[in-house]
Order: structure tokens, then C-alpha cells, then sequence
């Protein structure tokens, strides 16, 4: 997964920097990572979902993050954000040192970290457009759409429960459920089961999403 990181910028004499401090782990299926603003990590396979909580109590889904992605930004310290693995994740994690001093001594890895931020910052704006702007179904659609991108053409699986869908998607149970299964009567995809389905009609798809697009596969 070297080529969709942080380490595609560099050349192979330049990443013996960041082996000095580089460490694999597997992180079991929710597992979380509760100091995530102190992670400096790539994802390598599978994904995690971050998440904040609300003065209630209440889980607020704010982002999913898939193998390529890198783990770990500044926060404010009053805000607790928290990474947990949606399927058996393996990360490969530095330590502070070393990856701060790659990040001074080699500029390419710098721009890279910065293009990642503003894609980051853009996916998070182009959340809110969807939340305030778009209609259930187009939400659905393009939440479907999005994990289709990743698929390569192969089932897609959905690695969150229907109500962490909602979550993310600022919808209730209960809706999520019925675009499901409006979206298999019209043909637009065919539900295996109830975290895997296909996508027989792509175009079809990708017109009822419209112009709301959930995650960037791109960034």
C-alpha cells in the first residue's frame, strides 16, 4: 500500500529514516485507538471509522478512513476524537521523532501530509453541503456509490452497521433501510445481505447520487 501513503514520496534510501521508528500492529474488528490525535499512522488494510462524542453521550461519526489513509492529525485537546477499527485493520505506525523528522528533511512527504490535510478539510465541507443540501435517497446512493469506487468491480461490502450508516449520514434507522430497499426495486443495486451488495447499474447509481458524493475515493 506504499503507493497510495505518505511514504510514495520518498525514495527507498530516504524511508530508513522512518524505519528507525516504524512498528506494525493488527488492530481486531472495534478495537479503538483512543489517543488518536498523538497517532502517526498509514492505514494498511481494512478501515476505521472516527468518531466523536457528544456531551450526552451520543457517538457522532465524522469520518471513515480506508488503507492508503493516513492516521492521526492535530486536534484541539478538548475534543475527543476516537479511531476504531471497522474490520481487522493492519497500521503501520512511527513514532513521533522520526516521523517529525522525516517530515523536516524531506519536503515531498511534507506537501504530500499537506495535500492529505486539505483533502481532508475538502471531504469534511463537502459532508456538510451533503447533510444540509441533500435528500435521503441521494445520501444513500452516494454512500453506496463511494464504497463501489473501492470495490474494483467486486461485491461491495459495507463494513458498518445500519444504524452507524444513519450516524454518519444524518439519518435514522428506519430511513437508511427503506432507500435500501428502494434502490434495489429500481434496480440501482442488489442486496446480498445486509452489509454486501452489488452494483448492476452503475450509471443508474451515480444519477441519483447527483452532486452529493459521501467519501472521496480519490483523496
Amino acid at each position: 500500500m506504499r503507493g497510495a501513503s505518505l511514504c510514495a514520496a520518498l525514495e527507498d534510501r530516504e524511508l530508513a529514516l522512518l524505519h528507525a521508528g516504524r512498528s506494525r500492529h493488527i488492530i481486531p474488528a472495534g478495537d479503538r485507538l483512543d489517543n488518536y490525535c498523538d497517532v502517526r499512522a498509514n492505514i494498511v488494510s481494512g478501515a476505521f471509522k472516527l468518531s466523536i462524542r457528544a456531551d450526552d453521550g451520543r457517538e457522532q461519526i465524522v469520518d471513515l478512513l480506508f488503507a492508503g489513509d493516513f492516521l492521526g492529525a492535530p486536534c484541539p485537546r478538548e475534543q475527543d476524537v476516537t479511531a476504531i477499527a471497522l474490520a481487522e485493520t493492519e497500521i503501520c505506525s512511527f513514532s513521533q521523532l522520526p516521523f517529525t523528522d522525516a517530515l523536516d528533511a524531506f519536503p515531498a512527504m511534507r506537501r504530500m501530509l499537506l495535500e492529505r490535510t486539505i483533502g481532508a478539510f475538502e471531504r469534511a465541507r463537502g459532508r456538510l453541503h451533503m447533510l444540509a443540501h441533500a435528500s435521503a435517497r441521494e445520501r444513500v446512493a452516494g454512500f453506496i456509490l463511494d464504497f463501489a469506487s473501492r470495490a474494483d468491480g467486486k461485491p461491495v461490502r459495507i463494513p458498518l452497521r445500519r444504524r452507524e450508516v444513519a450516524n454518519f449520514l444524518g439519518l435514522t434507522v428506519e430511513t437508511v433501510s427503506r432507500q435500501f430497499g428502494r434502490l434495489r426495486a429500481e434496480g440501482a443495486i442488489t442486496l446480498v445481505n445486509a452489509r454486501e451488495c452489488t452494483v448492476p447499474d452503475r450509471a443508474r447509481l451515480t444519477a441519483i447520487a447527483g452532486t452529493f458524493p459521501v467519501i472521496d475515493p480519490d483523496q
